[in-house]
């Protein structure tokens, strides 16, 4: 969903917390630090939102680390990580720290469930040794509304509202 000239208050909640951009053209921001389960990394990274990607992009050492801590296994017939649907809701939160805040990743928002086999389910993450460090694809996107401010050069993160509207 995209909304022009505003803020969609029925699917973005009210409180928007603004982060500045280190490029206004990409929309780039820095993120200061990951934490799933027991791994944690505290070190300054470029970060992107990308509208394009169904996926998140991550260093692959903070990739190594959601993967050890949901213990995804690699599914070598998709080329893809997998985890049991079955842990969908029950894996832990993804905490990433923009700014100073903290913002939850939920495992239901990081967790696709493809159709695949055994009832196993994808790990909507990659990992990427290139700047933008961070491609926050849709897992990213569904959780938090991102508010596009080019004249104050910076970009509003707002925590999405799901439900029927």
């Amino acid at each position: 969903m995209v909304t022009y000239g505003g803020v969609d208050n029925k699917r973005c909640s009210e409180t928007i917390q603004y982060v500045p951009l280190a490029n206004l053209y990409t929309w780039e921001f820095y993120v200061d630090a990951v934490e799933v389960g027991s791994y944690s990394r505290a070190k300054r990274d470029v970060a992107t939102p990308a509208t394009g990607s169904g996926w998140t992009g991550v260093r692959n050492e903070v990739f190594s680390g959601i993967v050890k801590q949901t213990k995804a296994v690699y599914d070598f017939t998709n080329g893809i990580y997998t985890v049991p649907c079955s842990s969908m809701g029950t894996l832990p939160d993804i905490f990433i720290v923009i700014h100073g805040i903290t913002y939850a990743i939920k495992s239901e928002e990081y967790v696709l469930d493809l159709n695949l086999k055994n009832g196993q389910c994808a790990l909507a993450f990659f990992g990427t040794t290139h700047d933008p460090a961070w491609i926050f694809g849709d897992a990213f996107l569904r959780s938090y509304c991102h508010v596009l401010d080019f004249g104050k050069r910076r970009i509003g993160l707002a925590k999405s509202i799901h439900g029927k509207y």
